[in-house]
């Protein structure tokens, strides 16, 4: 096994450090649209519904600026959720495939008393702008819908607020994940006027501060100085745009000193439009310079979406072409059995980031726009925390800030960074990732690399560049692993050059399979059987780990565990996962039931959920809620076309022993991380909204 450690040392990390922020900062406004009172009587219909009490908007089309935060002040009569539809017109889908995209679904909080009213705020904008498709086509927001399930007579709006994106950055400074270009990076943000100053050490003669810098809002102007023995050396100062500026400034004649570093803004005398913008500071680094140990590797993980493990040469797929997927799975430890732990992207991407199983976390059960509880733990953030520098490139927005998953990342290149770059309905390439990826390393030089790239040749095979009329659907999905075979095997040449000055360690899998028909089924998220959750997995280390093949099952929520543990970091502490370490080593290690969960997908309505069971001996059991539990020999009969009709009594017994096991694990989850969208209003705030005209 490879002697394999983290950095010696981390590098500080100003946008996790508190700062003392000083100044009033230059006063600046927001747009805002608010109903209220007799506007909002008149404006917004009340109607019931089967689904419950629906309040519509007015249209919106005209409002003017792009909404980033919408507040409801109501009154929920007996309602426990919050159901908000989003209508933004989506030239690709049908309005009833973009609604349900953009359906936010959020538990309400009691009212203080009966009758009472509760206050919900959401931040809806990557509900509006960072969702599926939004890299290849735009559309503001056109209406909105409310919807209380199960409201009685009594619900009311009492006030809705609408406030665009620069509504987040409160006061003069702070903290916050801060987009530009489409790319999020934990950032300062300085109004003119403020500053935020910093005490640190300077490391050593070779130390560098490293930061991007925006301005958002408006024009401004960022700098960064360093007060030193009562004097102020200004290191950098210029002018910020839209989009991310690379910053790096040498700290060497301070070496070994306490000194203060200090982050400020100015903006010119008239503002653009007299609006004051603000500067960003994204993720900015004191690193020491000393280089990096050659036992700390770069770790890259690699997920193609939809990609059926049968579909590739080194699985047994005859006519494959991929040769580099192959290769790959040739010269790494190749896991012949690995289940996805769900069959669509949204529970299967937070499973891999949180190690927590489906039922438990239970991310996308409610709505498409599901987002994880922001105090959970992430794998990229244990990387992060113990040095690494770390990036993700995605082209799906639900494995990204549809899901909450930019968290922990350096700098996330989110779907819509390539918005201009993308045909209408189309999502950013395989190789325009790749070509963000590896800019992004030339970037961090001194710094080891976690990263996680996730493509959708496979997921779009139905595009008309896969000639889906020329041999059905597939043989256009075959066409696409192939495109997607293609660009992968120009990266892993680059990648494994680089491999030369530093290791690397590559975990390539998919996060669901794809049904043609099999059991009555098409596309994802239809079903537990392995046409939609058997996908491939490799471990790739060249030179570090030696080819094998493993015939255990495992999963999805192994991959976190076995991760941290190969480089000596701290589990999470959720994590329903176990090491894979001791197959990696060539050892041998007792097989545990493999979990597959698909409990809704957003267009199937209210279907059952469904769950299964993969044990080591290739048997399956397969339970569909309301009907008796089926057991298949996956050995004998990969298609599971055939229930057994012996035997079956125990692994029903399990999986239903299993169930209930994820049950009171769901709860004291939710306990640990409870639902945060709303309040309820007490009298004394009550009475600060009749003084400001909100309620009766």
């Amino acid at each position: 096994m490879p002697d394999w450690r983290p950095p010696p040392s981390a590098p500080i990390r100003l946008a996790e450090l508190s700062g003392e922020v000083s100044g009033k900062g230059a006063e600046r406004s927001w747009h805002r649209a608010e109903w209220r009172g007799e506007r909002l009587a008149k404006a917004w219909h009340r109607s019931e519904a089967p689904q419950g009490v629906v309040f519509d908007s007015p249209d919106l089309t005209g409002l003017g600026f792009d909404p980033g935060t919408i507040e409801i002040v109501l009154a929920p009569a007996g309602a426990s959720s919050l159901r908000l539809l989003l209508d933004v017109p989506q030239r690709v889908f049908k309005d009833v495939v973009a609604l349900r995209h953009r359906e936010v679904d959020v538990p309400l909080p009691a009212p203080a008393a009966p009758g009472g009213l509760v206050s919900v705020r959401l931040d809806i904008r990557e509900t509006l702008e960072g969702n599926w498709l939004d890299a290849g086509t735009e559309g503001r927001l056109r209406a909105i819908r409310v919807v209380l399930p199960g409201a009685g007579p009594g619900a009311r709006l009492e006030s809705v607020t609408l406030l665009d994106a620069l509504a987040a950055f409160r006061g003069p400074a702070g903290r916050r994940v801060a987009e530009a270009g489409g790319v999020f990076r934990p950032s300062w943000y300085v109004a003119p006027g403020a500053r935020v100053r910093f005490r640190i050490r300077v490391p050593g003669a070779n130390a560098r501060l490293r930061w991007h810098e925006a301005g958002v809002g408006g024009p401004v102007r960022g700098s960064v100085a360093v007060v030193s023995e009562g004097r102020r050396q200004v290191i950098s100062s210029a002018d910020d745009g839209p989009v991310w500026a690379a910053r790096e400034a040498p700290l060497g004649r301070w070496a070994g000193r306490r000194v203060t570093l200090e982050l400020s803004a100015s903006a010119p005398e008239t503002p653009q439009g007299g609006r004051v913008g603000l500067a960003l500071f994204g993720d900015p680094r004191v690193f020491d310079g000393n280089g990096l140990p050659q036992a700390t590797p770069d770790v890259l993980i690699y997920l193609v979406d939809t990609l059926r493990s049968d579909a590739l040469g080194a699985w047994g797929a005859e006519r494959a072409r991929t040769p580099a997927f192959d290769r790959l799975a040739r010269g790494g430890v190749r896991f012949r059995h690995a289940q996805s732990n769900a069959s669509w992207t949204k529970p299967a991407v937070t499973t891999l980031f949180t190690g927590i199983l489906p039922p438990v976390h239970r991310v996308g059960a409610r709505a498409y726009t599901d987002r994880i509880p922001p105090d959970l733990p992430l794998l990229q953030e244990r990387f992060r925390d113990a040095g690494w520098c770390t990036g993700s490139f995605v082209a799906n927005p639900l494995a990204s800030t549809l899901t909450g998953l930019e968290r922990g990342f350096d700098a996330a290149y989110a779907p819509r960074h390539w918005r201009g770059r993308v045909a209408l309905g189309l999502h950013p390439s395989a190789s325009q990732l790749h070509e963000a990826l590896l800019g992004w390393l030339k970037e961090e030089p001194d710094c080891p690399a976690f990263a996680y790239v996730h493509t959708l040749e496979a997921h779009e095979y139905q595009l008309g560049r896969y000639r889906l009329d020329q041999g059905g659907p597939r043989a256009a999905y075959a066409r696409a692993v192939a495109d997607a075979d293609v660009q992968f095997g120009a990266l892993l040449e680059a990648l494994e050059r680089r491999a030369r000055r530093r290791p690397l360690l590559l975990v390539f899998l998919s996060d669901h399979g794809e049904s043609f028909g099999e059991h009555g089924a098409r596309g994802h998220g239809q079903s537990v059987y392995q046409t939609e959750v058997a996908v491939p997995l490799v471990f790739y280390a060249p030179g570090q780990l030696p080819a094998r093949d493993v015939d255990t099952p495992v999963g999805l929520a192994d991959v976190p565990a076995t991760l941290l543990d190969l480089l000596g970091l701290p589990p999470l502490p959720e994590g329903q996962g176990r090491s894979l370490l001791p197959f990696l080593a060539g050892r041998r290690a007792a097989p545990v039931p493999v979990p597959s969960s698909l409990l809704h997908f957003f267009l199937a309505g209210d279907e059952p959920e469904r769950h299964a069971l993969l044990f080591g001996d290739l048997r399956k059991v397969v339970l569909e809620e309301g009907r008796p539990a089926q057991v298949f020999d996956i050995a004998r009969d990969p298609g599971e076309l055939r229930a057994l009709e012996q035997g079956t009594e125990e692994p029903s017994r399990r999986i239903r022993a299993w169930l209930e096991a994820q049950r009171r694990r769901r709860e004291a989850f939710e306990k640990a991380h409870p639902a945060r969208a709303g309040r309820p209003l007490d009298s004394e705030a009550l009475e600060r909204l009749r003084t400001l005209g909100y309620a009766d």
